[in-house]
């Protein structure tokens, strides 16, 4: 203990024994000539002799009591000291050494340091008012004295010990997240917990996470009834149903909305020349329409298709620009008019020579062809299907600052086809991904991307999406991700990538998750360190009198933030109208907060759907518009006649036992 701290602890007893010495001799005296009197006595107490006598005897016992048991006391009066000293010494110089760049953040120091101090002065002060109106002052204030120190003493041994934070963060009380918010305009601020998260955070992306059933849906619709009006969005569309489906929820909110779906009989097409321009960006389309896996035994084939596709599309598009379409592209893979198309209007046909020409017996089938007419396939009804839709749509139009806002773009699913569905809402992402990350920083511009269930069993990742991420803060971009458990994630978008998309959203909301998640989110929020104090106390009885003692121990100890079991859904109460929605929140700059919303704030806060329109339109897989019509004469007159003539010719008939005897005699 320095010299200051004794100086300064030896006063403290000084001016105690000046205060409670007079007392207790008053109390003592004057409660021995009342008593004298009362029983008409006072002749033999002259100036009150006996009573100065029996106020001295009191002195003189308490003071033996204090020396004789003085380890009891021990606790209680450095326990008092210190508070006096905090209130004195320690609460000003640590408001000084702490940085304070605002007066908001000051005056949040000074609530910290002084007010827990004020109130113990505020309930003595009031002790002695109340008891002044019963006794006298000298009675008031040792009354006072003697139940402020049991007080101080009391909540020394009860104090939750955990929230005396050394290093590291507690999870935070809501009401106080609350309190900063009070009187503030935050009805177009997105609600967190007790919290509201302001608009400059907004990119800093979101994470929701809980089982099925447990809330995530809900919050994200009310993410989006504060977000979407006034700005632009993109969404998927997994749930077709009135009440789920993306259609009725935007049509409530009174937003502009194209459906890339092409199986709904309102879809828009995706301008699909006009994002993707010039040879390198071909060959990245190449890459998603016809994707190859890592196991494939026929890889040579997939290869030579994928370059086979690219001459096709780069040679299509000296003929069309941008008003090229998919229906042409697998139209075009076709031998006859491959080779036409590639020799008359591919920019460098001599680089294909080799591909070309026939390997065998002319009129043999080209294998690699065949490969990718079959890859290619399965486009035919997402080809036909766009080439009726009334307008078109490209994601480098919607990302300009020039389009309008309250815009959104819905990426459908369908129950039927639902790989081909996710394979085509991959590519069309991963293209909307490029232009995202192209933009030039704007604080003001606001793009807002609500990816449902993102990490499926069923559903490819969402490509570029973790690039996005990182990279479109400046450009004013916010990712909100919804998806069941860490397990999930990690198998969609492999392990190190699905740690950097769980790093990267500094929002999270926590709805109740399984066991493996729970433990992660225990152990990614980790441990903080605290003090701990202990007390103990015993009492020995011996023919030589009754000793007491005390001791306290003060340790340094950690625990983690959120056990694993109190993030678990069989923990929490069911969301529902009963139990309300109760999950955990965590921000930038507030930690982590439990909160609860009663049902009636939770339906205050959801959008209305519209229920004049249809979540989901789906068109017949019988319906006409399903087949994909071949080249016309039309089509091709313009700009390849030759075509004509080989359409309109009967195919030769292959006699291939012919082919094998003309082998045998020419060996």
């Amino acid at each position: 203990m320095i010299l200051t701290e004794k100086f300064f602890l030896w006063g403290v007893v000084v001016c105690l024994a000046a205060l409670a010495v007079p007392l207790i001799f008053s109390l003592g005296s004057t409660v021995a000539a009342k008593t004298i009197t009362l029983f008409g006595l006072e002749f033999y107490n002259p100036n009150n002799i006996l009573g100065s006598t029996v106020g001295a005897l009191c002195v003189l016992a308490l003071t033996k009591e204090i020396l004789s048991n003085a380890t009891l006391f021990t606790a209680l009066y450095k326990d008092v000291a210190n508070h006096i000293a905090a209130a004195v010494f320690k609460s000003p110089y640590a408001l000084a050494r702490t940085p304070a760049v605002t007066y908001q953040q000051a005056w949040e120091q000074l609530k910290i340091f002084v007010y827990p101090k004020l109130k113990i002065l505020a309930g003595s002060l009031l002790i002695i008012l109340v008891f002044t109106v019963v006794f006298p002052l000298p009675l008031a204030l040792l009354a006072a004295v003697y139940l402020a120190s049991v007080a101080v003493d009391v909540i020394s041994e009860g104090q939750n010990s955990w929230n005396s934070v050394v290093r590291g963060f507690a999870r935070r009380d809501g009401k106080d997240l609350a309190k900063k918010w009070v009187g503030k305009n935050v009805s177009n601020l997105i609600p967190w917990g007790a919290s509201f998260i302001p608009k400059k955070n907004e990119a800093l992306h979101f994470l929701i996470l809980g089982v099925t059933g447990a809330g995530k849906s809900i919050w994200k619709e009310i993410m989006m009834r504060r977000t979407v009006p006034g700005n632009k969005v993109i969404v998927n569309d997994p749930k077709l149903s009135q009440a789920d489906g993306m259609v009725t929820l935007l049509e409530g909110l009174g937003v502009n909305y194209y459906i890339l779906n092409p199986f709904d009989f309102r879809c828009t097409a995706w301008h699909i020349f006009r994002d993707v321009e010039g040879e390198a960006m071909v060959i990245e389309l190449v890459a998603y329409l016809l994707p190859i896996k890592e196991s494939s035994d026929g890889r040579f084939f997939d290869e030579a298709a994928r370059l086979a596709l690219a001459m096709i599309i780069v040679a299509l598009q000296n003929v069309y620009g941008e008003e090229l379409t998919l229906r042409l592209v697998i139209l075009f893979t076709e031998k006859p008019y491959f080779e036409l198309l590639i020799k008359k209007y591919h920019p460098r046909p001599h680089e294909f020579d080799e591909f070309l020409k026939a390997k065998k017996i002319e009129g043999e089938r080209n294998d690699i062809l065949l490969t990718l007419q079959a890859r290619m396939k399965q486009y035919n009804v997402i080809a036909s299907l766009w080439e009726r839709a009334p307008q078109k749509l490209a994601f480098k139009d919607f990302v300009q600052d020039s389009f309008p806002k309250s815009s959104a773009i819905i990426m459908g699913s369908d129950p039927i086809h639902s790989e081909l569905m996710n394979q085509v809402n991959s590519m069309m992402f991963a293209f909307a991904a490029k232009y995202l990350k192209a933009l030039p920083p704007n604080k003001n511009r606001r793009i807002w991307l609500y990816l449902d269930e993102s990490a499926s069993e069923q559903i490819p990742p969402w490509l570029g999406i973790e690039s996005i991420m990182a990279l479109g803060r400046g450009a004013g971009i916010s990712c909100c991700l919804c998806f069941h458990n860490i397990s999930l994630l990690k198998r969609t978008y492999k392990e190190l990538v699905a740690l950097g998309i769980f790093a990267l959203a500094r929002h999270k909301a926590i709805f109740g998750v399984d066991t493996e998640t729970s433990e992660f989110l225990s152990k990614s929020l980790g441990n903080y360190e605290y003090i701990e104090t202990s007390y103990s106390s015993s009492v020995t009885t011996t023919p030589q009198g009754t000793n007491y003692s005390q001791t306290t121990n003060t340790r340094l100890g950690s625990r983690p933030v959120y056990l694993p079991q109190e993030f678990q859904d069989m923990n929490r109460p069911p969301t529902g109208v009963v139990n309300g929605l109760l999950g955990d929140f965590i921000a930038p700059g507030e930690g982590i907060h439990r909160h609860h919303y009663t049902w009636e704030e939770v339906k205050s806060m959801l959008p209305e759907r519209s229920q004049e329109v249809e979540a989901y339109q789906r068109i017949p897989d019988t319906h006409p518009a399903t087949i994909l019509q071949p080249l016309s004469d039309d089509e091709l007159r313009s700009w390849l006649p030759e075509a004509i003539e080989i359409k309109a010719a009967k195919p030769p008939q292959k006699n291939t036992k012919g082919k094998r005897q003309k082998r045998r005699q020419h060996q």
